[in-house]
């Protein structure tokens, strides 16, 4: 039996921040900063169907605590994001309304088994942790999932040329920076 059958795959989602490839191409400017080219019609689908797929598996992380104890503050930032997420997943459904194509992430099977991979080895830690060890591993792992739902979300508020939906993914990128902080505030304690 697989074990995302028993924990929500919410808090698997840092199997979609490993080794996610990137499309379009980067180039570097004077600044050592590197800047991503104009994403096209069907790259923007792209970026929608891998920032859709975290934002699914980011509405149920709450529900580790079915199986899991954990301090009030850590089920608060969990069922923060879950809401959040949950906001966030009816206006992508209204996007996909629009014409906006999210069924495909285009990712190369080997990236997919890899990601799969991961979220078995994630799952086994979590499930086998209790405690310090357990609250450390679940903040590791949501500090990563909206780190790239933040980057994933910004990516697509540059490239979005309908001022609505770009004012909306660069509203959510700062959403998901400020529940960065706050999981960073809970691993400095």
């Amino acid at each position: 039996m697989k074990f995302t059958h028993i924990l929500p795959v919410a808090i698997l989602s840092v199997a979609m921040l490993t080794g996610c490839a990137t499309t379009g191409s980067t180039s570097n400017d004077n600044s050592g900063s590197t800047s991503q080219a104009t994403l096209g019609g069907s790259q923007l689908n792209t970026a929608y169907a891998l920032y859709l797929e975290q934002v699914k598996d980011q509405k149920r992380i709450d529900q580790i605590f079915i199986t899991k104890s954990g301090s009030p503050d850590l089920r608060a930032i969990t069922k923060d994001i879950s809401t959040f997420s949950k906001a966030e997943l009816e206006t992508l459904k209204s996007y996909e309304k629009s014409g906006i194509r999210m069924n495909r992430t285009g990712l190369p099977t080997a990236e997919v088994q890899t990601r799969q991979t991961i979220e078995g080895i994630k799952t086994s830690q979590l499930l086998g942790s209790s405690g310090n060890t357990f609250r450390s591993r679940l903040l590791a792992t949501e500090v990563e999932a909206v780190m790239y739902a933040q980057a994933i979300a910004k990516v697509i508020a540059d490239a979005e040329k309908d001022p609505e939906r770009k004012q909306h993914l660069a509203q959510s990128s700062r959403k998901w920076e400020e529940f960065g902080a706050r999981l960073d505030a809970l691993l400095s304690r």
